[in-house]
């Protein structure tokens, strides 16, 4: 079973691809909290400084994960940014800090990427086998990373609806959204949304929970329903 560092890192890698390779804002938002905050100074403050500086830049940008480590609520990313308009491409390591399953905080560290020619120490700023471990699609299959990256939803559970409890933050919120996203339709078993808001930041709860393909059910001794 994964643990939570490995949660995390599932949780950044597609978060990063989500906004900066598919540019969907929109989705972007259910990884980003709206009380984000940030310290690089590349960027704007907050959410709205991080998405506006990626919808300014051309639309060949591409992030390419290489390394990845996480501890506690804390996940690093070694990577590449390529296709921004600049002369050369970056390699950064991205410091990002998690709360209930969305990122909250961020650091970075960044230089341009240097080949094995150009580096004093020689090898190049990243692992050669670089492309072999980026991010990437294939058919039947979710993102990959290694051996790392999470299944698709075995074919068992086809057809079969999913009841989350708890699934207003953390773990349960993350879970829900796993199945929604390969299509399974998911019932939350517990407090309704709006009995857990702790703030703004809580608000994708509601919209989550209120779309055709999850309802909330059955608070607190109410029966699960026969049909749907």
């Amino acid at each position: 079973m994964p643990t939570i560092p490995e949660e995390n890192k599932t949780l950044v890698l597609e978060a990063f691809d989500t906004l900066f390779n598919k540019r969907d804002y929109a989705a972007a938002e259910t990884f980003w909290s709206p009380h984000y905050i940030q310290h690089s100074a590349h960027i704007a403050p907050g959410r709205e400084g991080l998405f506006n500086l990626i919808k300014s830049l051309p639309p060949t940008l591409k992030h390419e994960p290489g390394s990845i480590v996480a501890e506690g609520d804390l996940v690093i990313v070694h990577g590449r940014f390529s296709g921004f308009g600049a002369p050369v491409n970056w390699v950064a390591a991205d410091i990002v800090r998690i709360q209930r399953g969305i990122l909250v905080e961020h650091w970075d560290v960044i230089q341009d990427e240097a080949t094995e020619e150009q580096s004093t120490s020689k090898p190049a700023h990243v692992r050669k086998d670089f492309p072999d471990i980026q991010m990437s699609r294939s058919a039947g299959s979710s993102l990959q990373l290694g051996q790392e990256r999470r299944k698709t939803v075995p074919k068992k559970l086809e057809g079969k609806i999913a009841v989350v409890t708890g699934g207003t933050e953390g773990i349960g919120f993350a879970t829900a959204k796993l199945f929604v996203k390969r299509g399974r339709l998911c019932l939350h078993h517990g407090p309704p949304p709006e009995r857990t808001r702790r703030g703004r930041e809580d608000d994708r709860h509601q919209r989550f929970w209120s779309s055709r393909r999850c309802r909330s059910i059955g608070w607190p001794r109410s029966p699960l329903p026969d049909r749907l």
